[in-house]
């Protein structure tokens, strides 16, 4: 049988009235007999010979009007929905238009209370008589793991992880509900499709989800904790009974910093931060034999997740403590959400996955400070097992802002960028546009660093993106066409070929340069 996915209301009533015409053109031709086919206790299918009159054929539509016509208080409203896969953004869409209808005044509305709670309430109540959508998700998850072979295996999970989307669109629904008033249903400015496209950590949930397959279907009690990680059962009975709106089941609090994060080779180093490094912008524009001519005392600094005393010293160190003569803009690339206990930074991880950074890409920064605010009171609320008071635990928005309040000259902003599978993806386009409008006051006395987990990877991008930014927008020469980017007569990426190369040195030194087919 054909799916009508992306069929639309009129067309699905348009097909529903001819289906009623094959039917009575049927039961003429068989003396007001058709042929129906029946599921039997046995859960066979059967036919059946069924007598009837063409005045007893109804679409739904028309039984709906019928009843109207009998004053029934009943109206019918459609939103065609696929069988087999999760509803779309729009069907979540249309089903608000229609609930926005209602009189609200006099409506039960359920606030405050966690969102998932109230949805798998929602399905427990829903499904007193029908079938369980988390129950369907184990079924096919059970039905995966006991295939007996490939083909059967594939289809239960293709079956699983449509349910399991069906349940991630009710829960991400919900999430959009609670961020609208009761009032704003009827003339809301973002429809649920866009609000789903504003955050952007929701398609990378689900692309993630798609490519686990059969882990994907694994409730997270039966998963083994990750290697590397030691729990004992005390432990183990914490993570497993956290219920926090982040830090929540299975999740653990890993130290951000760790051994071997410092890269040997920088000899010049901030305790508590690896990989502190200075570019200064002079320098470079001397190296690439560019004139300049606003650059003279500004750098770019990069930097690992600090300590709290780290911020401190690296600020002290480039010039803009308590009544230095610089300034700082620093901006974090972090797009996980990070917590500071007692001065030391602790990253969200899953628990059976402790060495992965959650995969959230696209995320807003708004979006991870509500998330690194919610694991502060999260960690509030659970049982003491290190002396803490509630100012040991903080947010870095909040570190920065008392460190600022100290007398520190920084300008703190987070730029959340993609940092999985490893720290050498690119980021997407509105990350540069971000940047670019960030680095707006980087001059003068006003310096720019960048800090990611390791300052390595993500800090790297911003560095390159602020120097090149920087050596094109703010040199004048440049622009006025007076001075041309030459080598510089020391390098030797940029020099002839020599006889005595092979060919393979002389395939790394273009790599090395740069020359790649798709950016000559």
């Amino acid at each position: 049988m054909k799916t009508y996915s992306g069929v639309t209301a009129y067309r699905l009533e348009q097909i529903e009235f001819r289906l009623k015409e094959d039917i009575t053109t049927e039961l003429r031709a068989f003396d007001n007999k058709v042929l129906v086919h029946v599921e039997s206790d046995e859960s066979k299918i059967v036919a059946k010979w069924e007598d009837c009159l063409p005045q007893n054929v109804l679409t739904l539509r028309e039984v709906i009007e019928s009843l109207q016509r009998e004053d029934d208080p009943i109206e019918l409203f459609r939103v065609p929905v696929t069988a087999e896969e999760a509803p779309d953004d729009t069907d979540y869409d249309c089903i608000l238009q229609i609930l926005s209808k209602i009189d609200l005044k006099d409506t039960a509305i359920v606030v405050g209370v966690e969102v998932r709670q109230w949805v798998d309430e929602t399905i427990d109540q829903c499904s007193t008589y029908s079938t369980h959508l988390r129950d369907v998700i184990e079924k096919w998850r059970l039905a995966a793991e006991g295939a007996e072979n490939e083909q059967m295996r594939r289809r239960a999970v293709r079956k699983g992880l449509a349910s399991l989307r069906r349940y991630f669109g009710l829960i991400a629904f919900g999430a959009y509900l609670t961020s609208v008033s009761p009032d704003e249903l009827g003339a809301v400015i973002d429809t649920f499709r866009q609000w789903m496209g504003r955050h952007k950590e929701f398609a990378t949930m689900l692309e993630e989800m798609e490519r686990g397959g059969l882990q994907s279907l694994v409730p997270v009690e039966h998963l083994s904790p990750g290697d590397g990680i030691a729990l004992t059962t005390e432990v183990l009975d914490v993570v497993n009974s956290r219920d926090g709106a982040v830090l929540a089941k299975q999740t653990i609090l890993k130290a951000d910093i760790f051994p071997g994060a410092q890269k040997p080779s920088l000899l010049e180093r901030v305790e508590g931060a690896p990989n502190y490094r200075k570019i200064s912008l002079l320098d470079l524009a001397a190296k690439l034999g560019l004139e300049p001519t606003v650059l003279q005392g500004l750098s770019v600094y990069g930097i690992g997740m600090p300590t709290v005393e780290a911020i401190r010293t690296a600020l002290n160190k480039v010039g803009a403590g308590k009544s230095g003569p610089r300034k700082v803009l620093w901006t974090s690339l972090r797009e996980e959400p990070v917590i500071y206990i007692k001065g030391k930074p602790y990253i969200l991880r899953l628990f059976q996955d402790p060495l992965k950074n959650l995969e959230i890409t696209g995320i807003t920064e708004e979006r991870v400070a509500q998330m690194e605010e919610q694991m502060v009171k999260d960690c509030i609320a659970e049982p003491v097992w290190e002396t803490v008071s509630l100012d040991d635990i903080k947010t870095p928005l909040q570190v920065y802002q008392s460190i600022t309040a100290e007398g520190y000259r920084v300008d703190y902003k987070r730029i959340p960028m993609f940092a999985l599978p490893t720290d050498e993806q690119a980021p997407i386009p509105v990350v540069f546009d971000q940047l670019v409008k960030r680095l707006d006051g980087f001059s003068g006395d006003t310096d720019a660093i960048f800090n990611c987990q390791m300052g390595r990877g993500r800090t790297t991008t911003g560095i390159v993106t602020a120097c090149i930014l920087k050596l094109i927008v703010g040199n004048e020469a440049l622009l006025d066409s007076a001075s041309e980017i030459e080598a510089h007569p020391s390098s030797s990426l940029l020099r002839d070929e020599s006889p005595s190369e092979t060919d393979s040195e002389r395939t790394s030194r273009r790599y090395l340069a740069g020359e790649y087919k798709m950016v000559l």
